[in-house]
């Protein structure tokens, strides 16, 4: 049987419980005690025109039975299958809070984004017992990229779609995801949906990552490939970077500040906590003088082609973004590092510093948090304390 468990990095070993075995029915009763979403999915509506079936809680265990058949026909490692069942059951979580009627038509925009969110906060606080980091996180991009492979042709550029999932998440799985996604509704156009998920695995096959990663010439040509919407994969830039930026990425007592003394090298650090205290700057006043400060501090390394870290929580990928920006705006090589600590040790150690985060910004930091991707930067690494 194909090792299930190799791509796109290594996969821990990992039954979900709940998740039911090829034969055996799924207890929605158990399912219905763990996941508070469901009553607030029977409430919302769908799209007549897509969704015949009714409110989203009909079309979830409509899609959890159709995954559930394709699983047991193509016989996945358990860790496969509970990834494949979880991601089906939250696939949609979000359309509850991202559901609005606009010009007569039922929308939902963004709900797979904000859903992938929602999937990593309510796994991250062991809300259905420890899942596995390396679990988790295929979870969370599957319900992400649940729709990309009907709609990545409606981009001019699908190819970069596709790749840049294909960089965290099997391609084959998202497939079936997808599959069953169609299959777990009514509408009239089905059929058409199917199709377009047959172009779309025959061309992820093209490019070679149908369950197998793309390998980029280098991080460079990977980094200017996503970043630079008019660059391709022939395309092979030059490497003109004259110094190196670490910018880490962390909750707060994930363990920014330890790596900086165990892995730093003694680099100087461009430190937002600092700088607060320095101005006496509350973390919950305006942080305009605090990020502008920053920004001038980082102008002065990159001016002097100088290497150092910039510490801060770098939280969601628009933030980073800007960021990454301006650093390579200077011809700076950016690195990415993110942290975690488990949910418990991150409260421990919290309570334990000397300057705690309220606990309940702390709870809002853990729901907005988006973990660096691969297409951010240069190189993304991270260091997850399991």
């Amino acid at each position: 049987m194909e090792d299930q468990l190799s791509y796109p990095y290594a996969i821990e070993k990992w039954h979900f419980t709940l998740c039911p075995k090829q034969g055996v029915e799924t207890d929605w009763d158990a399912l219905y005690a763990v996941m508070p979403w469901f009553d607030d999915m029977e409430a919302t509506p769908q799209s007549p025109i897509f969704h015949e079936e009714g409110n989203v809680l009909i079309h979830t265990k409509m899609v959890v039975d159709e995954i559930l058949k394709i699983l047991d026909r193509k016989r996945l490692h358990d860790t496969a299958r509970s990834i494949l069942f979880l991601s089906a059951l939250m696939h949609d979580m979000a359309k509850p809070e991202t559901t609005r009627e606009e010009g007569g038509k039922i929308i939902c925009p963004g709900h797979a984004r904000v859903g992938a969110r929602k999937a990593r906060a309510f796994m991250y606080r062991e809300s259905i017992g420890k899942v596995p980091y390396s679990c988790r996180e295929q979870i969370v991009k599957l319900v992400k990229w649940h729709g990309l492979p009907l709609w990545s042709w409606d981009n001019p550029f699908p190819e970069k779609n596709v790749l840049r999932a294909a960089c965290h998440t099997r391609m084959d799985w998202l497939e079936i995801l997808a599959k069953a996604d169609v299959l777990g509704r009514i509408c009239a156009d089905q059929k058409k949906l199917l199709d377009r998920l047959d172009y779309y695995a025959e061309f992820a096959k093209e490019f070679k990552v149908y369950g197998e990663n793309y390998q980029f010439e280098n991080p460079l040509t990977r980094f200017t490939f996503f970043q630079k919407p008019d660059s391709n994969l022939f395309y092979r830039p030059f490497d003109d970077t004259v110094c190196n930026v670490t910018m880490l990425c962390g909750l707060p007592g994930a363990g920014k500040d330890t790596w900086i003394k165990e892995l730093g090298n003694g680099l100087p650090v461009v430190s937002l906590d600092n700088i607060r205290r320095k101005l006496k700057i509350a973390p919950k006043d305006n942080q305009g003088l605090v990020i502008q400060t920053a920004k001038e501090e980082a102008r002065q390394y990159l001016r002097a082609k100088q290497d150092f870290i910039w510490n801060a929580t770098n939280l969601t990928k628009q933030l980073r973004q800007g960021l990454v920006d301006l650093f390579t705006t200077y011809k700076a090589w950016v690195r990415i590092v993110y942290l975690e600590a488990p949910y418990p040790v991150l409260l421990d150690r919290n309570r334990n510093r000397e300057h705690p985060v309220p606990p309940k910004v702390l709870e809002r930091f853990i729901n907005k948090l988006e973990i660096p991707e691969l297409d951010e930067a240069h190189e993304v690494d991270y260091f997850v304390d399991h």
